[in-house]
């Protein structure tokens, strides 16, 4: 969740995910790769998601990470909110 946090931050001075947000991102939190959520977002540019859809995707991406989550019946359930 931290990079999520940082990354929103980051996005003041950088509005996308260009080679200058990453670079920026990598110069507060150099462990940024091996966030999930980092992943997901680096390997899909200038698109936007909800963060339902992103759950959807890493749990999808990480079945063995997530098994137990997936399982709380709030995933299936949950309403999409607002994009992110």
């Amino acid at each position: 969740m931290g990079v999520v946090v940082i990354g929103k931050l980051c996005h003041i001075a950088e509005y996308n995910h260009s080679e200058r947000f990453w670079r920026l991102l990598t110069s507060v939190m150099p462990n940024w790769k091996e966030d999930k959520i980092a992943i997901f977002l680096q390997d899909n540019p200038n698109q936007r998601y909800t963060a339902k859809a992103i759950a959807e995707a890493i749990t999808t991406r990480y079945p063995d990470d997530y098994a137990e989550k997936r399982a709380n019946p709030r995933f299936e359930t949950e309403p999409n909110r607002s994009p992110i």
